[in-house]
């Protein structure tokens, strides 16, 4: 577990590097004129969003945002608490 850890949390500063280097390009292209054209699937309308129904969904929308946001940078403290010992954590 300590090597899977370990191996985790020294790959995400390379992912991150790899990720930047792939929206810059992007960011690069589309300002030069470059249309980038996605097919998502249409989202189905709720009818009485205004109730506690609608509430309900905007709550499960910000939760999955959210975690895009935080379960990156949990996971890497979590892998790096289990990847070191006990003691050079408190340190």
């Amino acid at each position: 577990m300590v090597f899977g850890a370990n191996w985790l949390t020294s790959g995400f500063p390379w992912a991150g590097f790899i990720i930047g280097i792939v929206l810059a390009i992007t960011g690069l292209a589309v300002m030069a004129g470059l249309r980038i054209g996605l097919r998502l699937p249409t989202a189905k309308r709720l009818t009485g969003g205004n109730g506690l129904s609608g509430d309900f969904v905007y709550g499960v929308g910000y939760a999955i945002v959210s975690l895009s946001c935080s379960l990156p940078i949990f996971l890497t403290v979590t892998g790096m608490t289990f990847s070191e010992s006990a003691l050079a954590i408190m340190a």
